[in-house]
């Protein structure tokens, strides 16, 4: 029996099938056509609203559309550049993940796509399994459709849970066109709905002498991006890959023929917007300085322990310290497993190092009887292997978090309260801690191993983070006479 069809996917049609800028009444007068029934006032309103947030269609006027056919035709031949990577140089496979954002389909997952080598044969294509920290990052801004779903863990060894994956054969093209680490791919747009490409080498050499004009181009997109944003607040709430078709639309139209994208290398050169990803919405960039929680009040509590002795976590709830019993644990696999700390510095630096710490001798010695058992469990854990790519985002985490308690201890000692700080730098402080926390209690524990959306998750939030705590440092260590 097919499908009874509604207005939303007559409205998917009349944009799916549009190849031209549409202005709304013509969109809305195409849905009453095919639709041969009265709608009521309120229902086209919402239509009309909803065109904004629709995931094939562009505003680029206040009541101007374009579909996304339009917008490929409008960029022309644009190609992607995408580096070449050391596992697709060895096993000569070649795996797009986002590298490929904004020129994939909503519609498709990766395995759907086709690409073609420089002689016009179509790359073969095959499901290859690898080691999950060796293929995670290709996939770190890859939406929820996009992002792989075969995911092995491996609970006995967890640096061994492995992930399948769509690969295709570079075999044939490396042999007429042979490639070394350093190169990249130029990839091509050829049918956005099926999602074919066209793929060839981009020699280093090339790209070197192509770099300055590639800088050029991120610059203005930002610029671009950056712009639309203020202007239309709705903007910035829109989806990375729409945000990105959007400022390539507005930029000077002589430049894009001269260039080649990079998400990745975009994304790391942003100055003025950050890239900020929520549960259930995806990835999209919004100014710097609206990625941060909205205001609130926040005022000191006053500390007054009673004495609890009956667990770690007791004793630190007790204590009201600068991280609980979860982080704490978590730290201490970092600061145990590495030679970049001393335990005594870092002791000194969560707990004061002032000897007055405690409620009462009772409770001094309940905490260092805990202690002796938790550092002898952590010893034990530390002995068995661990996947790679948790231990160094623990350990990154953990350097976050230090540093941002080496923050609060330097005001503590210079008599700076949280009252006395700007709204700006207190949000930042509240909005990293929280970060470090919700992390830190997920790697805790060595095993069971976390959810891989949680990994790729935290890794990009991370990349969010990194430039806010350099700031602060700056403007903490550098400019405290301005509190």
């Amino acid at each position: 029996m097919p499908k009874r069809r509604t207005l939303k996917t007559i409205a998917d049609e009349v944009i799916r099938e549009s190849r031209s800028p549409l202005k709304a009444e013509e969109i809305i007068a195409k849905i009453q056509n095919r639709w041969r029934r009265k709608i009521a006032p309120d229902t086209l309103n919402d239509l009309r609203r909803g065109l904004e947030h629709h995931q094939y269609l562009i505003g680029v006027e206040s009541n101007d559309y374009m579909p996304y056919p339009a917008v490929f035709r409008e960029l022309g031949d644009f190609p992607l550049s995408l580096p070449l990577g050391k596992m697709e140089l060895a096993r000569r496979r070649f795996l797009p993940g986002h590298r490929l954002i904004p020129f994939i389909s909503h519609d498709l997952n990766e395995s759907d796509l086709v690409f073609f080598d420089p002689q016009g044969r179509e790359l073969p294509k095959e499901r290859q399994t690898f080691l999950i920290e060796d293929v995670i990052h290709y996939y770190q801004y890859a939406a929820g459709t996009h992002f792989p779903g075969d995911i092995q863990i491996n609970e006995g060894a967890p640096g061994k849970s492995s992930i399948t994956v769509s690969v295709w054969d570079l075999t044939d093209m490396f042999r007429d066109r042979p490639c070394r680490q350093g190169d990249h791919f130029l990839v091509r747009l050829l049918d956005y709905d099926n999602g074919v490409f066209q793929i060839q080498p981009y020699p280093q050499s090339q790209w070197r002498e192509d770099r300055l004009r590639l800088r050029s181009l991120n610059v203005s997109l930002e610029n671009e991006l950056a712009r639309l944003c203020e202007e239309n607040p709705s903007f910035a709430e829109a989806g990375l890959e729409k945000q990105l078709l959007r400022g390539l639309l507005a930029l000077d139209k002589t430049l894009l023929p001269l260039s080649a994208f990079n998400i990745s290398e975009f994304l790391e050169s942003l100055n003025h917007l950050a890239l900020v990803g929520r549960e259930g919405e995806g990835v999209r960039l919004a100014p710097m300085a609206n990625t941060l929680p909205s205001q609130y009040l926040c005022e000191e509590a006053v500390r007054m322990p009673t004495g609890k002795t009956g667990s770690l976590k007791a004793i630190f709830e007790d204590l009201g310290l600068a991280v609980d019993a979860e982080e704490f644990n978590a730290i201490l696999y970092t600061i145990m497993g590495s030679d970049d700390y001393k335990l005594e510095s870092v002791f000194d630096l969560i707990f004061g190092g002032e000897g007055k710490l405690f409620y009462d001798k009772t409770q001094h010695n309940a905490f260092y009887t805990h202690l002796r058992e938790l550092l002898f469990q952590v010893c034990e854990d530390l002995k068995e292997p661990e996947s790679l790519l948790i231990t160094r985002l623990r350990d990154n985490v953990v350097r976050t978090k230090l540093r941002l308690i080496g923050l609060l201890r330097f005001l503590e000692k210079n008599e700076v309260g949280l009252k006395d700080l700007p709204l700006e730098i207190l949000e930042q402080i509240v909005d990293i801690d929280h970060y470090c926390t919700q992390t830190l209690r997920e790697l805790a524990q060595r095993n069971p191993m976390p959810e891989i959306t949680f990994l790729r998750d935290s890794r990009l939030t991370l990349k969010i983070i990194e430039p806010h705590i350099d700031k602060l440092e700056e403007d903490i260590y550098y400019r405290l006479d301005v509190y």
